[in-house]
């Protein structure tokens, strides 16, 4: 680790070393003065010749550096804010492992350009985590994470509390309880659409429950929910999917469980006909007031 970098770090984690030296190794640039970019100018520049004077060329050649500079030095800023924001995030005890150089070369090409907090934090986030299990963040993802706004973040930080596993995947209730559940706590079905535009939700599906399938699993977050389908006909739950760079990104936002929300879903499944719920092993009853999520959501 050169000095410039250690007097930066100061006396951090063994861990956070490592990963330090594996970015700096990987991209030869971090906590150094930043290389300019060369650009391909040799056209351009025999076009002026012909045209031009070798004063207004160099004018201009100045301004382009200049230019250059500026853009370079404040991705370089940006960088180096987000890497000091993983740092905290970094355990001691943590075991570094080893990511690859292209994925780390094309972290900081899609971050170089986030300047919001917020992002930022995000950003330091997919890199610690990333540092701990490598796989964990596809390239794709760091790709869509470079166009969402802040205010993407923010929602979609809001709907991590309603995210339940049908059979594994991720998705959103999407009937019209749900409906009117999500618009009283803090987002409304137009903001939903726009998660949809930003690439966080993809499509409305119905999830079918069947005779064939006998048992579905549905998660919501610690409460395991089985359906014994084996005497029901079929009918359907309208659900909305999450898309799979959403998926990876469900770990970084810390939700929050509603109990009350977990009794519009079993409300939903309580009036279908001859299915039997179970929560957590529990039988639920659907006419017992005595259960705790048996009444209707107002």
């Amino acid at each position: 680790m050169d000095e410039s970098l250690s007097k930066l770090l100061g006396s951090v984690a063994k861990p956070v070393e490592k990963l330090i030296d594996r970015i700096s190794d990987a991209t030869g640039v971090i906590y150094q003065p930043t290389h300019l970019v060369r650009m391909a100018k040799a056209k351009a520049k025999a076009d002026l010749i012909n045209s031009k004077s070798r004063f207004e060329i160099n004018e201009i050649e100045d301004r382009a550096k200049l230019r250059v500079e500026s853009i370079e030095l404040r991705r370089q800023f940006n960088i180096e804010s987000i890497i000091s924001r993983v740092i905290p995030k970094i355990r001691e005890t943590d075991v570094i492992q080893e990511i690859t150089d292209d994925w780390i070369i094309n972290y900081f090409e899609h971050c170089k350009d986030i300047n919001d907090e917020k992002l930022q934090q995000l950003w330091a986030e997919v890199l610690a985590g990333e540092s701990i299990k490598p796989g964990s963040y596809s390239i794709r993802t760091l790709s869509f994470l470079k166009y969402i706004s802040p205010s993407d973040a923010v929602l979609f930080s809001k709907i991590v509390d309603f995210v339940m596993l049908i059979e594994g995947i991720p998705c959103l209730l999407w009937d019209l309880g749900a409906k009117r559940y999500y618009n009283e706590h803090g987002f409304k079905v137009s903001e939903l659409h726009s998660l949809r535009q930003a690439g966080f939700l993809t499509i409305q599906e119905d999830y079918r429950l069947y005779r064939e399938k006998k048992r579905h699993q549905i998660q919501y977050f610690k409460k395991n929910i089985v359906i014994d389908t084996t005497h029901h006909g079929e009918s359907t739950i309208p659900i909305l999917l999450l898309s799979h760079e959403a998926e990876d990104l469900l770990s970084l936002t810390e939700g929050s469980y509603h109990e009350d929300f977990l009794g519009i879903l079993l409300n939903k499944l309580r009036h279908k006909k001859n299915i039997a719920i179970y929560v957590d092993g529990d039988r639920f009853y659907k006419h017992d007031p005595s259960q705790k999520y048996a009444l209707e959501h107002k």
